[in-house]
């Protein structure tokens, strides 16, 4: 016999089907002879599970007519609860949650014989979306770069707005109150009044030079004057002063704008010659290997790291010129609201005393609160989504907070990790490349994220019980969940802190004669962050709500989903970190490890499916016909693939305005000294 293997495989294969037929059901589901001592009925408790599982069991099978689960298979997932259905029992779903009103949603499009106003919330939703979710990141980053687009953009995002709260109010008074409580326009008018204050504040500069194009007198008032001066913040083509040593004022030269200069044509040839040693400037990497490779700062880089846009003595500066999309900290150019609008922010930013430290502070924190505006817009349009499809009310509330917050904090780590990968942070060293200063690593926050979230969720399990009241299977499940974030974010702390790494290696100093009389070389792996630990509680996470009873297969295949993708971020983490410790950064770029574009990947897409697990929208797809486990991926993938198109067109924005900006500052520099 060649091959005995496969003939008893065989064997085995026709006894148990001869097993089957004689023992098998009616049903053709295999079921096991009672013992003896259970014979008599058994009062099984519930288990209590997910948000889902505190409904009523009637008991452990499935009460739809096409269920073909059968009684005795309640015991396969090890517990003493019932199997998943595969047909929502709306008898249950009532009882617990009561009957679902009328939405705005079904109001508009599903009522016969009533037409509601669709279109127009249409027309609200898809002019609030650009405007927060793709032109107000773009006039961050053009800000920052102190671009003088920025301005238009930043006004085209506040008309866009106006169109959408104008549409969104007319919506309200069109059409009947069908969500009571609801917060949606609340949250809304404080979200618009921020970002309209945010408006009014990095428009200070501007008002202040219209003031004094008016103090000026009519003699100045020329169109010239007008766009360069108060529109452009530039001087106008216009003689400049110097002193000479006898203290004598002398016309030295006229100077022309710098855009002027690059596309004069009598000058065409000097505008090549400045675009070619900005763009060497720029590139200038392979020739000066070692600061690059090496970390150490360049011979060139404080010509290299000029403010950009001060190249006349009017700077196009705004609030928050500095800082990028996502650098939040970055050291950046103080506020602008005390300085005199003829002085460079590279002068102000030598001010010394209160007021310099009121300026630095009011800068950081006008920069702080833009950014801060895109997630709250994502939060508001969640709101929104809810109010309008009605879904979320009632009992069904506190289970779509968790996962619609938890989800977003997912989403939103995954998005941040995608602009890590995509270069952000990269003068902090967050962009997987070598950090030229000592600042803190990205690492050390994901901790402090992790720490903090562990630390609040866990006293907020209790919320809505009773005092005395026993700990369900349910709270200590998302209890123990909560403490593992609490205390691994707390040792993720501990390991990136210098301290104690400097404690940790006393040991092996102290512990060596020869340690003292030679010099101690730092092992490679020093250069880089390799803290497992934030990816080891995301990945337990994922792991353990993938294996999370539920009360049917659509929301149990669901829960797999987003657990399944949150593993996968957690593997391919520890892949980036495996071959970064092999091979850590030598070079300020960011070196953008493939492993990483697919880490984030997973965790903003497990983001969009945990939120897509909650209760309402599972129950509304099992409804619908929409149960089906391929068209929620496909349509969380897409969605991802959305957002990652706009991030990476934000962030290749913000280096092509750069590189205007130092071009620009490069012309300007070169006519003066000319």
């Amino acid at each position: 016999m060649r091959n005995p293997s496969k003939t008893l495989l065989a064997l085995l294969a026709i006894a148990t089907v001869a097993v089957s037929a004689t023992t098998g059901s009616t049903d053709g589901l295999a079921v096991r002879e009672p013992q003896p001592e259970l014979t008599q009925p058994i009062d099984l408790r519930p288990r209590h599970g997910d948000d889902d599982d505190d409904m009523p069991h009637t008991g452990s099978v499935a009460t739809t007519p096409n269920s073909t689960v059968h009684p005795v298979l309640s015991h396969a997932h090890g517990h003493d609860h019932g199997v998943p259905k595969l047909e929502l029992n709306e008898t249950e779903i009532l009882e617990k949650f009561g009957s679902d009103p009328l939405s705005y949603y079904a109001h508009d499009f599903q009522l016969e014989g009533e037409k509601g106003l669709g279109g127009l919330m249409i027309f609200h939703i898809a002019v609030m979306s650009l405007a927060f979710f793709v032109v107000l990141p773009f006039a961050i980053v053009l800000r920052s770069a102190k671009h003088k687009a920025h301005g238009p953009v930043n006004g085209i995002f506040l008309a866009m707005t106006a169109l959408g709260f104008f549409s969104g109010t007319a919506y309200k008074k069109l059409s009947p109150d069908l969500y009571e409580g609801s917060v949606h326009g609340k949250v809304g008018n404080v979200l618009l009044l921020i970002v309209n204050v945010l408006g009014i504040i990095d428009s200070l500069p501007l008002i202040r030079r219209f003031y004094d194009f008016l103090r000026a007198g009519p003699s100045e008032w020329t169109p010239s004057r007008l766009w360069y001066f108060v529109l452009r913040g530039q001087e106008e083509t216009s003689r400049r002063w110097i002193v000479d040593d006898n203290d004598n004022e002398e016309q030295v030269k006229l100077t022309a704008d710098p855009e002027e200069i690059q596309h004069s044509p009598v000058e065409a040839a000097v505008g090549s010659e400045h675009a070619q040693r900005v763009h060497e400037r720029l590139l200038r990497f392979n020739t000066t290997s070692t600061w690059v490779n090496q970390g150490e700062e360049s011979p060139s880089s404080h010509e290299f790291g000029r403010t950009h846009g001060h190249g006349s003595p009017m700077s196009r500066h705004s609030i928050g010129s500095e800082a990028t999309l996502h650098d939040l900290g970055s050291p950046s150019q103080p506020w602008p609201l005390f300085s005199s609008p003829k002085l460079g922010m590279h002068e102000s930013a030598g001010q010394q005393g209160w007021k310099g430290r009121m300026q630095r502070a009011g800068h950081w924190t006008f920069n702080t609160v833009e950014r801060i505006m895109i997630p709250f817009a994502w939060g508001v349009t969640m709101v929104g989504g809810c109010v309008y499809t009605g879904i979320c009310r009632g009992n069904y509330l506190n289970g779509c907070l968790a996962h619609f917050i938890k989800g977003s904090i997912f989403f939103w780590y995954g998005m941040l990790t995608w602009g890590r990968y995509l270069g952000a942070w990269s003068d902090r060293g967050w962009a997987w490349n070598r950090a030229t200063s000592r600042r803190v690593p990205a690492e050390m926050v994901e901790s402090f994220v992790i720490f903090l979230y562990g630390a609040m969720n866990t006293w907020m399990e209790r919320f809505g019980a009773h005092p005395g009241d026993p700990y369900t299977t349910k709270q200590i499940q998302h209890i123990s969940i909560a403490v593992m974030f609490w205390f691994a974010g707390l040792v993720g702390m501990g390991l990136e802190s210098r301290t104690v790494r400097r404690l940790l290696s006393n040991a092996a100093i102290i512990g060596n004669p020869r340690a003292r009389n030679h010099p101690i070389t730092e092992p490679p792996s020093y250069a880089g962050s390799f803290n497992p630990f934030p990816a080891i509680v995301i990945g337990v996470t994922g792991a353990a709500m993938s294996a999370h009873h539920q009360n049917y297969v659509f929301q149990v295949q669901v829960h797999e989903l987003w657990g399944n993708l949150l593993v996968a971020f957690a593997v391919m983490r520890c892949f980036t970190y495996f071959f970064v410790w092999l091979r850590p950064a030598r070079s300020i770029l960011p070196s953008r490890p493939p492993t990483e574009a697919i880490a984030s990947f997973f965790l903003t897409a497990g983001g969009l499916a945990f939120i897509s697990s909650s209760e309402p929208i599972t129950f509304a797809a099992m409804r619908s016909g929409r149960d089906d486990i391929m068209m929620f991926l496909n349509t969380i993938i897409a969605l991802v693939s959305l957002a990652y198109a706009i991030n990476l067109s934000v962030l290749t924005l913000k280096g092509w305005a750069i590189a205007r900006g130092e071009l620009a500052v490069t012309a300007s520099d070169e006519e003066e000294l000319a």
